[in-house]
């Protein structure tokens, strides 16, 4: 399960084993803060998580998993000028919850689908795997044998498919959207916007579109918009961006 109620509503209780879960929103929407906030919950209550991140450094992850767990604003973490004692007793609290997480944090900047095969195997025969989580999608390189960017998403899309069944586990994507979004007064996703490639659509067991209707405000929206196993809809959120944080 995720820490939302409402959100564990949608995935029939929680994440499941063998599925394909993608988190698609456009950029400053916290597609990548929602996949930390889940993996670093999923990891401090049992869960074996690897995390694959293409875009940020190990250390930039981390600063976001502590501004959430702490409430402190994360460039309070990045610049280093924590000042007063009671956010000193928060950040040590923190380092203590923290350690306990079993969150594996990889930076895989050129990252391809074997790459990503071969080190999930290692982590699960290493550690054990109980959740894999990708940020991005279409930040992966394709396998060189093809020359169209629509055919290479659509490659990686089926082999994520395939991992999450081999390793009998949940794997979650975030994915991009086209600039299409941007032109609606609303802002509101649909399928046909999932970037380069209809095929995530079709390998993906759930689609769920993360939207701010007005960026000028913390109100969030999680739309799910495809579900093999369960119900479509929405749900409200709040995304708190300086402590890299969504809650209901």
């Amino acid at each position: 399960p995720t820490e939302w109620g409402g959100i564990n509503d949608f995935l029939g209780g929680g994440f499941a084993p063998g599925k394909l879960y993608v988190v698609a929103g456009r950029p400053g929407d916290g597609k990548s803060t929602w996949l930390t906030n889940a993996a670093y919950y999923a990891g401090r209550n049992g869960k074996r998580v690897g995390f694959f991140s293409l875009e940020m450094e190990q250390l930039e992850v981390t600063a976001r998993v502590m501004a959430a767990q702490t409430s402190l604003n994360a460039n309070l973490l990045t610049d280093g000028i924590i000042k007063t004692s009671e956010d000193w007793e928060a950040f040590a609290r923190g380092i203590e919850t923290a350690e306990l997480a079993q969150l594996h944090i990889l930076y895989t900047p050129r990252l391809t689908p074997e790459g990503l095969c071969a080190k999930a195997h290692r982590l699960q025969s290493v550690h054990g795997l109980d959740m894999l989580v990708v940020d991005y999608l279409q930040l992966m390189k394709g396998d060189g044998r093809s020359t169209n960017r629509q055919e290479e998403v659509a490659a990686i899309s089926r082999e994520l498919k395939i991992l999450a069944g081999e390793l009998r586990v949940p794997v979650i994507a975030a994915a991009q959207l086209n600039r299409a979004v941007e032109q609606r007064a609303s802002r509101e996703p649909e399928l046909s916007d999932l970037r380069e490639s209809g095929a995530i659509e079709n390998d993906a067991d759930l689609v769920m579109f993360l939207f701010r209707p007005n960026r000028d405000e913390e109100t969030s929206v999680a739309k799910f918009a495809k579900n093999r196993s369960g119900k479509t809809g929405r749900q409200d959120l709040r995304f708190e961006a300086a402590q890299y944080r969504f809650t209901e």
